[in-house]
């Protein structure tokens, strides 16, 4: 995916206010919204018939080293949904917010300077939740009740505060916990997103419907092992169906 892609608006924006994985299809070309929740149709930037939004998940190292500066030099920005790890408190991409606060490490300035430059900073949890055999005691989502997950979820938002998000924030569900849910039942808790979060991208794939979709269930596709031209029949899929990819 190049700027140059005839047609096509790769979208992200600040947590300050344009948008980014939700919310940057808008932008200055119309008003976002949800039809099917009653809300206007999205409307891409500058007219473009489709859109494609770039996602990264976890806030990992090399978002910062690698995939923003590859980004801005053809003059692009992403949506970082970032999260910590069980037992990982402040040396990760999310700051503490302990009292007395910890000074931001150099990792935590990366990820202001970023936002500063147009990236898109997004939630995605503390500590990453999952139902992996691997992860840790008591930080699987069958461990999650609603008001740990709310709690976490608001710990999120002060955390990406310090590093200079404001709302409208949008989200990225982990470990396709938008199916599977939280606590031995696997409850939705998907009206907490909806409290907390304008916008939020789920794990069931497809290209976007602008005319319907809903912002708090984005759909998406993975571009794991992919290769470049499938990538690009991607793009192509959604210029055909006059879509939104989010990848």
């Amino acid at each position: 995916v190049t700027s140059g892609t005839a047609g096509v608006a790769v979208t992200a924006g600040t947590s300050s206010g344009s948008g980014g994985a939700a919310g940057g299809v808008a932008g200055a070309g119309g008003t976002a919204g949800s039809a099917s929740a009653g809300g206007s149709p999205v409307v891409f930037d500058g007219g473009a018939i489709a859109a494609v939004s770039l996602t990264y998940d976890d806030g990992l190292d090399p978002h910062l080293a690698i995939v923003q500066p590859a980004l801005e030099a053809v003059g692009l920005r992403g949506t970082f949904f970032l999260s910590n790890f069980e037992g990982v408190e402040h040396d990760w991409a999310l700051p503490s917010v302990a009292m007395p606060l910890e000074e931001l490490l150099p990792r935590h300035l990366a990820w202001q300077a970023a936002g500063k430059k147009g990236h898109e900073i997004a939630g995605h949890t503390v500590n990453h939740p999952c139902n992996d055999p691997n992860k840790a005691p008591n930080y699987k989502l069958t461990n999650y009740t609603q008001d740990r997950m709310a709690k976490e979820l608001d710990e999120s938002i002060a955390r990406m505060a310090r590093l200079g998000a404001t709302p409208p924030l949008t989200f990225a569900y982990p470990c396709a916990s938008d199916k599977v849910g939280i606590g031995p039942a696997g409850e939705d808790y998907s009206p907490l997103v909806a409290a907390r979060f304008f916008a939020a991208r789920v794990s069931v794939d497809g290209i976007a419907d602008p005319s319907s979709v809903d912002l708090l269930h984005v759909p998406q596709l993975d571009t794991g092992g992919k290769t470049g031209d499938e990538l690009k029949k991607m793009v192509d899929d959604a210029i055909a169906a006059k879509g939104w990819l989010v990848l």
